[in-house]
């Protein structure tokens, strides 16, 4: 398999980026924002998602799902999880 090669960059603000080798925001293994205040969002190949939980994730415990661009709610998301599995 081939290791992925992520671009990390910090903002004049403080916020972490990973970027793919295309340039878009991404990280397979953790999110690819990381602000100063602890919030966090995963993308993967500049889609906000995040298949094994929440896609943004704020500082005092506000979660919200995606998948593909997509906002689902927590039910919704889960209802996709387990279709994933099922496959």
């Amino acid at each position: 398999m081939k290791k992925e090669t992520l671009t990390v960059e910090k903002n004049d603000l403080g916020t972490v980026i990973y970027r793919n080798a295309d340039g878009r925001l991404h990280n397979a293994n953790g999110p690819a924002m990381v602000y100063p205040n602890g919030d966090k969002s995963y993308y993967i190949n500049g889609q906000l998602q995040n298949p094994d939980g929440p896609a943004m994730v704020w500082a005092d415990g506000d979660k919200a799902y995606w998948i593909n661009d997509e906002y689902l709610t927590e039910a919704d998301f889960k209802t996709w999880q387990a279709e994933q599995t099922a496959k």
